[in-house]
């Protein structure tokens, strides 16, 4: 079927939106140049400015970003327990999250993602 650029789908059983992201296919092979290039600090400057500007209209979500080494960001973490994981299809699944917090760690995924396209096609 190919790559499918990130989106947010409806899902109907749970009244939720939520974040449908997969990493490019060759990601592995871009985390040395995103780290080397600053992509990890821009990343981490988009989350912190989401945190603070989000305070007044959710409450402050408190994000957390976990990093690997070699396979760069792997969990987003919003609230106490919700957050995206990286899975092992190399897709970000959510737990515990509704709506608005599906929204902000979608907001970081997606960012995340277009770091490393932009790599991709340097």
């Amino acid at each position: 079927m190919g790559a499918q650029y990130p989106h947010f789908i409806y899902a109907e059983h749970k009244g939720q939106i939520f974040a449908n992201i997969s990493l490019p296919e060759n990601f592995l092979d871009l985390i040395p140049k995103f780290y080397s290039s600053g992509g990890k600090e821009m990343i981490g400057e988009f989350a912190r400015r989401l945190n603070d500007g989000m305070e007044n209209l959710f409450g402050k979500p408190d994000i957390i970003l976990k990093w690997d080494k070699n396979k760069g960001l792997e969990h987003i973490t919003v609230g106490a327990s919700g957050g995206l994981d990286l899975n092992d299809r190399n897709q970000f699944e959510e737990h515990n999250l509704g709506t608005e917090t599906s929204l902000i760690t979608g907001a970081i995924a997606i960012n995340y993602v277009h770091e490393l396209l932009k790599i991709q096609k340097e």
